[in-house]
């Protein structure tokens, strides 16, 4: 019999594996969730925690190296070892490897940015979170329900070209996965 004719499927083991990591990693989206609800109550702001071009100073600099040093300490005592030392006492390779867990600690800084930024939004605009979590399909049946109302007052004098076109684009949207 030839492989490719066979049917593949996962083993108990990978599918409970599977399981366990789709769960885990949903768990840590809620985490990192309530990390930015604890940044909204000690009053951080996404804006806060944008840095400034090279050269310039920012206001929130303390803040800044407090969030650096806070993940810097999640890092194993290898790692914080590599970051202590002078690069120029490093060879090519450590610096490489140095220099990509900078930019580690630089991407988890604009993570937490980026859930403090889409909390602030749910914050202001309550449908911001109902809007993400809608399904595709949902989200296409109320849109196609809101055409279908303004196409009905096509015939009437207060039909809306520029909503319908709207809407329209936001269908697009929906259906090319875009926010």
């Amino acid at each position: 019999m030839n492989a490719t004719n066979k049917a593949i499927t996962l083993s108990t083991n990978l599918s409970t594996l599977t399981t366990d990591i789709v769960k885990g990693d949903r768990y840590i989206r809620n985490r990192w969730e309530f990390l930015a609800e604890g940044y909204m109550s000690e009053n951080i702001t996404a804006f806060m925690l944008v840095k400034p071009e090279k050269g310039e100073k920012s206001p929130f600099e303390k803040l800044h190296k407090s969030i650096e040093k806070a993940i810097f300490e999640s890092f194993d005592d290898d790692v914080k070892a590599l970051l202590k030392k002078e690069n120029k006492t490093l060879s090519k390779i450590d610096q490489g490897t140095r220099r990509y867990w900078n930019q580690q600690i630089g991407s988890y800084f604009n993570k937490i940015r980026t859930h403090l930024k889409n909390k602030e939004e749910e914050a202001n605009n309550p449908e911001a979170k109902t809007r993400k979590t809608k399904g595709k399909k949902t989200r296409m049946q109320e849109l196609h329900n809101q055409l279908v109302k303004i196409a009905k007052g096509y015939e009437s004098a207060d039909f809306d070209v520029k909503a319908y076109l709207s809407k329209m684009k936001e269908a697009e949207n929906v259906l090319n996965n875009v926010k």
